[in-house]
């Protein structure tokens, strides 16, 4: 569950970071995690980069959150996709379902 408290500090903590490589990053950083309980991770994106204004630290955590619970839910077999759409939508799916998740 996403902190309500950060709200009150927006702008603070803002930084232009580019998705892709910031979805690399989580994608490498939870590909042992999932990888040990049967999944397979892959990025999906609609471009190489995709400069964005966020708050680095609360995305990463948010993403990370995602992908744990998709692997800790779904089953234990698979391919788990973690992809940024053309709106700058981060979104961890497996084949069945599709977890919307940070949105710039």
């Amino acid at each position: 569950m996403l902190d309500l408290r950060r709200l009150d500090v927006i702008g603070t903590n803002v930084s232009c970071v580019d998705l892709v490589e910031f979805c690399r990053n989580v994608a490498a950083d939870t590909t042992p995690l999932a990888s040990t309980q049967g999944y397979e991770l892959s990025l999906r994106q609609v471009s190489t980069v995709w400069p964005s204004r966020v708050m680095p630290a609360h995305y990463s955590a948010s993403s990370s959150i995602l992908v744990q619970n998709t692997i800790e839910h779904r089953g234990g077999k698979g391919n788990i996709t973690i992809k940024i759409d053309r709106r700058a939508i981060i979104e961890v799916r497996t084949k069945e379902t599709r977890h919307k998740g940070l949105e710039t």
